[in-house]
């Protein structure tokens, strides 16, 4: 189940004693977004009611689905990094972490490259720099991949 991380993380995050009451988490919480991907919406998006209700009391502050076979064009997880390009950038260079789970074939590949992509213009446009910042966030544990094959 590749929602298990996040649902974890998400889940302590709201029910900590730590955190204020209201909207689930403290005042100075970093952002925490989920970019959820899988192929059919009805069949496969088992934690739907969960993540959304994650939402609605503030634990999460946005939530990005992809559907690839939904519609006439496949949409993945990579393509919505995409679109969020500039904003993920500014929270990644400014200390977010990143947390991939899933397909280690082909998923967790494409999103590694949309990564590479979206933080290649903060570092003067290369890629070879990108690569090293998301190589340092590895080695710092702000880029964990919970993958398999």
């Amino acid at each position: 189940y590749p929602t298990l991380p996040m649902r974890s993380r998400s889940g302590s995050r709201s029910r900590s004693s730590q955190y204020a009451a209201v909207g689930g988490k403290p005042a100075d919480a970093a952002p925490m977004r989920l970019y959820f991907g899988c192929r059919h919406e009805a069949q496969d998006w088992l934690y739907r009611e969960e993540m959304e209700a994650a939402v609605a009391d503030g634990t999460l502050d946005a939530l990005r689905t992809a559907f690839s076979r939904d519609g006439p064009l496949k949409v993945y997880v990579q393509h919505r990094l995409a679109e969020d390009a500039a904003e993920l950038a500014t929270l990644i260079t400014e200390g977010g972490c990143v947390f991939v789970c899933g397909d280690g074939m082909h998923m967790a590949k494409d999103v590694h490259a949309a990564l590479v992509d979206l933080l290649a213009p903060t570092c003067g446009g290369s890629k070879v720099l990108a690569e090293d910042f998301l190589r340092t966030m590895r080695e710092n544990e702000r880029y964990v991949q919970d993958i398999w094959s």
